[in-house]
C-alpha cells in the first residue's frame, strides 16, 4: 500500500489517499512508500533491482489509472499482490508473448515454451504464484471493501468510483 504511485508515462506522482491508505493496512495490506509504474514488463532481476531503487514495488497499471482517476478529483489508492520478487528473473519475456491489447496469448506462450524448453518448469512455478497472487488479493479486496462499506469517513458514493 504505497504513499504514493510514479505515473512514468505522465512522469508525475500521484498521491494516495491518506484515508483509504489506514483502511488497507487495517485489512491487511502492507505500507510501502511507493509503486512505479513502467510502460513494459520487466523480465530480469537485475533490472527489477536497478528499478527497486525508485520505488518499493514495479508494476504496469496504477499509475495511468490513479491519474486518470485524480483528474477527475476521485480519492485513490493502489493495491497489489506480487507474484515475482525483484530477486528473480522472469520464466520468459512476457513482452513477446502480449497481443497488441496487452494480454498474454496462450499461443505465444506455449510456443515460447516449446522453443525453449527449460523454461517450463519456472513458466509452471510462476503459474502457481500468480494464482496464488490473485487469491491472496481477492480475498484482501474483500476485507477492504468490507470495511469501507461501513466507515464513516467514506460517504458511501465515495466507495463506488
Amino acid at each position: 500500500m504505497p504513499a504514493n504511485v510514479l505515473a512514468s508515462k505522465w512522469d508525475r506522482v500521484v498521491p494516495c489517499d491518506p484515508m483509504l491508505i489506514e483502511s488497507a493496512v487495517s485489512a491487511g495490506a502492507k505500507r510501502v512508500a511507493s509503486f512505479y509504474t513502467a510502460d513494459r514488463v520487466i523480465v530480469r532481476a537485475d533490472e527489477k533491482q536497478r528499478l527497486g531503487t525508485l520505488a518499493d514495488a514495479v508494476e504496469m497499471e496504477s499509475g495511468e489509472i490513479l491519474f486518470e482517476a485524480a483528474a477527475f478529483g476521485a480519492r485513490v489508492v493502489a493495491v497489489r499482490a506480487i507474484s515475482d520478487t525483484s530477486g528473480e528473473d522472469l520464466p520468459l519475456d512476457f513482452n513477446k508473448v502480449s497481443t497488441e491489447e496487452g494480454e498474454v496469448s496462450i499461443r505465444k506462450i506455449v510456443q515460447e515454451a516449446v522453443g525453449s524448453p527449460g523454461s517450463i518448469p519456472s513458466l509452471i512455478r510462476f503459474g502457481q504464484q500468480s494464482r496464488q497472487a490473485a487469491e491472496t488479493l481477492a480475498q484482501f479486496l474483500e476485507r477492504f471493501v468490507r470495511r469501507l462499506a461501513v466507515s464513516p469517513e467514506v460517504p458511501s458514493h465515495e466507495v463506488m468510483r
